[in-house]
Order: C-alpha cells, then sequence, then structure tokens
C-alpha cells in the first residue's frame, strides 16, 4: 500500500539531546521551543526579547546572534540541532525595508551558519517558504518544482536557502529547508487572512477578507512544530534537504471565512471580488515529509480554527 511504501523510506532518526533555537519568542519559535523542552530537549533560546517562559530544561540569552555565539557554541559542543527562527516574515514589510529584509533574512541566516561551523556535527533547520513556487500551478507543488523569486520576501528566503545549502556537508554535517504553507494559529500575525480575521471577532464585526476566492494550504501551527521537531530528529546527514511542511489540501479562503462565522455566530460579509474565476492557488505537496518522518499533519481546518476561536 502507499502507506507501507512511505514507512519504508523513513528516515532513521536519532535521540535528540540538544537544540537552539533562534528567534525563541516568535510566533513559531516560541512554540517550537516548549515543544522541544517538553519532550525532554536541553534547549537555549535566543532573542531580542525576553524568554518566553521559564522552565526547567530552557535556557534563554536576550542579546543578539552576534553576543549569543559563544554561548550557542558551547551548548551545541558535542552536536545538536539548530532551528533558525528568526527573520522578517512580513512581506510588505520586506517590499517597505529592502535593506531590513537582506539583513534579517540572510545576514543572519549566515551568521547563525558560520556559528555553526565552529561546532561542525550540528544539524540546521531553516523554516522557508512554499511562495516560492508561485500562485499559478493547478495542482500541488513538489520540491522540484521551478522556483520564482516574486518579490524580495521571497527572493531573501531563497537566497537563504542557497546559502543552507552551500554548507553542507563540508562546513556542517546536514541541513532541512522546511518550506512552509500557510501557518496559522492563536496570536498569528495580523499580516496573514486568518490572523486578520480573528482580530475582527472580538471586535464583534462582519468578518470579511479581500478576496475569497484564493485557495490555500492551511497548517495549524502545532503541525508545522511537530513537523520541524521531526524535521530536527531525522538523521539527515551529508546534505540539505528541502521539505515542503504542509496538509497537502487547499481550501479557498472564503471557505475558512464560513467556518469561523459559524463559530464566532458573526455576519459573513462577501466580498466584491468573491465571484467569478479563481485568481490563484498555493497548496504543497507534502509527500517528502511523509517519506522522510513517517507522520503528516493531523489537524484539519475546522478543527484548527476552533482552537483558535477557544483561546480568543
Amino acid at each position: 500500500s502507499r502507506a507501507r511504501n512511505s514507512q519504508n523510506m523513513i528516515t532513521p532518526t536519532i535521540r535528540l539531546a540538544k537544540a537552539v533555537v533562534s528567534g525563541s519568542n516568535g510566533f513559531l519559535g516560541r512554540r517550537l521551543a516548549y515543544k522541544l523542552v517538553s519532550s525532554g530537549v536541553s534547549v537555549f533560546g535566543v532573542d531580542l526579547a525576553p524568554a518566553p517562559f521559564i522552565i526547567k530544561g530552557y535556557q534563554h540569552v536576550q542579546s543578539s546572534l552576534d553576543q549569543a555565539g559563544d554561548f550557542i557554541i558551547e551548548h551545541l559542543q558535542g552536536g545538536g540541532v539548530y532551528f533558525h527562527m528568526a527573520g522578517l516574515a512580513d512581506g510588505n514589510e520586506c517590499e517597505k525595508r529592502p535593506a531590513d529584509a537582506f539583513v534579517f533574512n540572510v545576514e543572519l541566516v549566515f551568521k547563525a551558519l558560520t556559528i555553526c561551523e565552529h561546532i561542525g556535527n550540528v544539524r540546521f533547520v531553516l523554516p522557508s517558504t512554499g511562495i516560492v513556487y508561485g500562485l499559478h500551478l493547478n495542482r500541488p507543488a513538489i520540491e522540484d518544482d521551478p522556483i520564482e523569486p516574486g518579490s524580495l520576501y521571497t527572493g531573501s528566503k531563497l537566497a537563504a536557502e542557497m546559502l543552507v545549502r552551500s554548507y553542507v556537508p563540508d562546513r556542517i554535517s546536514g541541513a532541512v529547508v522546511a518550506r512552509l504553507s500557510n501557518v496559522y494559529g492563536p496570536d498569528a500575525s495580523e499580516n496573514t487572512v486568518l490572523g486578520r480575521l480573528m482580530r475582527q471577532i472580538p471586535r464583534r464585526e462582519s468578518l470579511k477578507v479581500f478576496d475569497e476566492r484564493p485557495v490555500r494550504d492551511f497548517i495549524y501551527v502545532d503541525d508545522a512544530v511537530e513537523a520541524l521537531v521531526r524535521l530536527g530528529s531525522s538523521n539527515i546527514i551529508h546534505e540539505a534537504l528541502v521539505v515542503n511542511v504542509s496538509t497537502g489540501r487547499g481550501v479557498k479562503i472564503g471557505d475558512a471565512v464560513e467556518i469561523l462565522a459559524g463559530l464566532s455566530g458573526l455576519p459573513h460579509d462577501a466580498s466584491d471580488t468573491s465571484i467569478g474565476e479563481m485568481t490563484n492557488q498555493l497548496v504543497l505537496n507534502n509527500e517528502r515529509l511523509c517519506r522522510t518522518t513517517g507522520w503528516i499533519p493531523r489537524i484539519d481546518l475546522e478543527q484548527g480554527l476552533k482552537l483558535c476561536f477557544e483561546s480568543i
């Protein structure tokens, strides 16, 4: 069967004992750090903001990456996994501040890789974005599809991907580039479509988005974090593996609005552009994720939005 074949191709896993999470106070970073610590991993977090939590097994330094370099090297001595979660994830801000887009999305990755090079036996995990495939495919994108740096944001993420790949295997032992689909969850940024919708609910506004027609692949934050942990625990050496992290299922934005309208009891104002042909779609094939980890995301959109609603 397909499931059995996938199981036969699982990459061997290792016991993940030590990890560093840079950007450990961000939307994904703090959940990743907590998940790792809860799994018995000794975690060292780095962020310009204070520690996201105080818990046994978690150390934190509130500083720049430059200042934290020696602490990171000491923590990962002998080997471990470096999760680089820091960066400028707002595409609009990247367009307004191109120099910052380079500094936060490319130069920071270079600094993190340089630190890891001093240790040697380190696997590097970089979250990237599925937007690199563009919005024109009429099927789920696979990792070998052509890439399109159609904006400063995607260009900076692709530059970071190339940097990571250039460091393997001569400078670090292995790496994973995780191309994420649309991640959502409680406290998601307002620069995402579901994040904006969540903020309309406490204000008791009619739920509305600019365009309901686009199709997106929404993955709940806990599933995204689980995927990153499993990829970091995979014994990937001597290569930089690109993996889509997604549900593999497309949902119209308008359908997501309908789900939230049902949960909240708020009216749903159809946008002026909600009728007509679909404008674009971005769905990511997740078969490589399944082959690598033996796991696929579990939380469907209705479950995830219910969890978001209950947290408001």
